[in-house]
């Protein structure tokens, strides 16, 4: 029954998470099963590269990941959700629906969003959010564009526009 309520709270009832672990635990031996449940879930689910080995979060990422239409606006809103930023649930929104559905995130009580289970958040940070979004060049781009007209309008100011006036004055 510990063994059982330690898993639970790492996986909130997920099926094949819950049946991975416990086989995990009837294959080691030792007295402390709490212990035991997270050092097996940290070690499997709590490296970066086990969303690549672990089959059943290895589909959780590539369904989020590989929807073109929708990856952008699940990535930002999971990531605001991991950022501890508040987000309401809206059933009419589609990321939130996709975000729902491969069961990564789950409406609270309060109306907003959580995810799902303290396994995901171990294995889907805030961090893989980031790293699957895509760069915009757009922002960086209009920034640099402001940033070099502040320095060219001043700079042709005070060196090229007195130029005509100066060999005039300076003139015979």
């Amino acid at each position: 029954r510990q063994a059982m309520d330690r898993i639970y709270h790492w996986t909130c009832g997920q099926p094949y998470l819950t049946q991975k672990i416990a086989r995990m635990l009837a294959r080691g031996g030792g007295a402390d099963v709490e212990a035991r449940v997270d050092r097996i879930v940290t070690q499997q689910f709590g490296t970066p590269a086990s969303i690549r080995n672990e089959p059943h979060l290895a589909h959780i990422h590539k369904r989020v990941v590989e929807d073109s239409k929708t990856f952008e606006s699940s990535l930002t809103i999971y990531g605001r959700v991991r950022k501890g930023i508040s987000v309401a649930y809206d059933p009419d929104s589609v990321p939130q629906r996709t975000l729902i559905a491969v069961g990564l995130i789950v409406p609270q009580p309060d109306g907003n969003l959580g995810v799902a289970s303290p396994l995901y958040e171990l294995a889907f940070t805030a961090r893989w959010a980031n790293d699957n979004l895509p760069f915009h060049w757009r922002g960086p781009m209009v920034a640099a564009g402001v940033l070099a007209l502040l320095v060219a309008v001043p700079f042709w100011y005070t060196q090229l526009l007195p130029n005509p006036y100066t060999r005039i004055l300076t003139s015979a």
